[in-house]
């Protein structure tokens, strides 16, 4: 039942699907035309599958994005167009590199 309500011209209920729908199907909504839909499959989707929505139109989506894809793939993101984006990455980066560093030889 949820794969037909993903399809629903209300946005509120494709909103309640992109909750709802196994891990598995919820790439399908990826090309949804509500930025709020798509948030929410931003803050669902495995880090591995977040690189569907790494060139989305919506800052909000692209920085929930950035907020959790794996450290190794944010580079796709480091000349983003929203600042704010572009700050989160750096600092993701930057703490990544401090952990490194605590963790190198002799530690």
């Amino acid at each position: 039942m949820l794969i037909v309500l993903a399809n629903d011209v209300d946005s509120e209920v494709r909103r309640i699907v992109a909750r709802r729908l196994t891990l598995s199907a919820l790439p399908a909504m990826v090309g949804d035309p509500e930025p709020m839909v798509r948030l929410e499959v931003a803050e669902r989707l495995p880090p591995a599958q977040l690189h569907l929505l790494a060139r989305d139109p919506d800052m909000r989506v692209r920085f929930t994005v950035a907020e959790r894809i794996d450290i190794d793939s944010l580079e796709t993101f480091r000349d983003d167009p929203e600042s704010v984006v572009r700050e989160l990455v750096a600092a993701r980066l930057a703490s990544t590199h401090h952990e490194d560093e605590s963790h190198g030889p002799g530690t």
